[in-house]
């Protein structure tokens, strides 16, 4: 659902700033919110995600401005769509747990071949997305440009709502992906 809204906007300047809020380009922004919807999709249905090749290979950004991966990877496998998901976590929540939580489920079923699950032959867990704790940082009051956030949008459910001429769209259905909450920065001049 989230995809198709974003997808359904038809002002390229409200996807630039919803996609620049997460320091990535429009297409990739896109791209990367298909492979979370996807994933999502699969956990909540549990079907499989290890060793098994996603039939969609997610845009890889020009420009990657944050903290990112170094390593070679497959990118048809749920590690580099773990990875996109750290990487909207680490900007939402920074400083989340989220590598801890896998290292410890690693540990706990060590038979589990990460190699499998396409994770890099180095040590993944000194990538710098996975070893960077962002500090959290507040809501911007104004841009460079003269823009005032509004607005910091969590997209887990859908509620329309008015507010002086301007639509929002807000989510607000709990997602079965616990750990992920996506926001949206509204914008008003």
């Amino acid at each position: 659902v989230v995809t198709n809204i974003y997808s359904n906007i038809k002002n390229k300047k409200i996807k630039k700033r919803v996609s620049q809020s997460f320091h990535l380009q429009i297409a990739p922004f896109e791209s990367w919110m298909t492979i979370v919807t996807l994933t999502r999709n699969l956990c909540c249905h549990h079907a499989r995600v290890w060793n098994k090749q996603n039939t969609l290979r997610p845009m890889i950004p020009n420009i990657i401005v944050k903290p990112w991966i170094n390593l070679p990877t497959d990118t048809l496998r749920i590690y580099f769509d773990m990875c996109i998901i750290k990487y909207f976590l680490n900007i939402i929540s920074p400083g989340n747990d989220m590598r801890d939580k896998m290292q410890a489920l690693f540990a706990e079923y060590p038979e589990v071949d990460l190699g499998a699950l396409g994770f890099p032959s180095g040590n993944w867990q000194e990538e710098p997305l996975w070893s960077t704790r962002w500090r959290r940082q507040g809501l911007p009051k104004k841009r460079k440009d003269g823009v005032v956030c509004t607005h910091l949008i969590n997209i887990n459910r859908i509620i329309f709502l008015q507010r002086k001429e301007e639509k929002i769209c807000h989510i607000t259905n709990p997602s079965p992906l616990h750990h992920l909450t996506l926001y949206l920065y509204i914008y008003r001049q």
